[in-house]
């Protein structure tokens, strides 16, 4: 590569995509970018040798986590305390932390 200070003079890549998810990359001077498996990593040639592979850039059109989320509300009127154990219906609660409903609430 030549180091430039100009834009007229700096070479242009070009990124082009395939259909089957992969890239074309070319510049406006004939380099190619190309993988090289005896020093692993990427550099710009010309012209291409056999030592060295083209590489493959990928576009995934997935995503990735979660893509909904569905919500079950609780119909669940109960009061547990949080190891899990049901409290009494008409109980005075000691102050806590409590879970009615799947929400935490706090008796002072």
């Amino acid at each position: 590569f030549n180091i430039v200070n100009s834009t007229d003079k700096a070479t242009i890549w070009t990124v082009t995509p395939n259909a089957d998810g992969t890239f074309v990359i070319t510049s406006s001077d004939g380099h190619v970018v190309q993988y090289s498996t005896q020093y692993k990593s990427f550099g710009a040639y010309k012209p291409a040798s056999s030592g060295n592979l083209s590489p493959m850039l990928y576009v995934y059109d997935a995503t990735a986590g979660i893509s909904t989320l569905n919500v079950v509300k609780s119909d669940d009127e109960n009061v547990y305390n949080l190891q899990g154990a049901r409290m009494p219906k008409d109980a005075q609660l000691a102050p806590g932390i409590y879970i009615r409903g799947g929400k935490k609430f706090v008796v002072r």
